[in-house]
């Protein structure tokens, strides 16, 4: 079975007009791209399935939440599609900012892909990459 998966543009768009360029067809990138769309579903957003989603406040950036952050990143990541297994993962937590990175590497059916996420709460927002280092953007 091949796995075909749109590109997102810097904006998390779907990228259109490119023919088949517009995707990752069998390769580690198709897979961190779904696992990115998943992280970036918030818990009940999705009016079609309210109990799907990423924990963000209750479990990850809420207060309180330092035993339970890392567990749901790692869960949602895990249960993705053609995703084996996280070979491996840090993260930060800066108590001031309440701001939170994770530098990953995930194992898939395709090969290995670095993936990296900091959410940051004082500002609303959350950045995703594949391949950059993203540890270092939290101070």
């Amino acid at each position: 079975m091949v796995l075909r998966v749109r590109k997102l543009d810097t904006n998390f768009d779907r990228v259109f007009g490119h023919e088949t360029n517009d995707f990752y067809i069998d390769e580690p990138r198709a897979v961190a791209t779904i696992v990115l769309t998943r992280l970036m579903l918030y818990f009940g957003e999705w009016f079609l399935n309210t109990t799907d989603g990423t924990k963000w406040f209750e479990s990850v950036l809420g207060y309180g939440t330092a035993p339970t952050r890392d567990l749901e990143i790692q869960s949602r990541v895990l249960g993705s599609p053609n995703v084996t297994e996280i070979s491996s993962y840090s993260s930060s937590f800066d108590g001031n900012t309440r701001a939170y990175a994770v530098a990953m590497t995930i194992e898939t059916d395709f090969g290995p892909q670095a993936v990296g996420l900091v959410a940051q709460p004082e500002t609303g927002q959350v950045f995703f990459t594949l391949d950059a280092p993203v540890l270092g953007r939290l101070a």
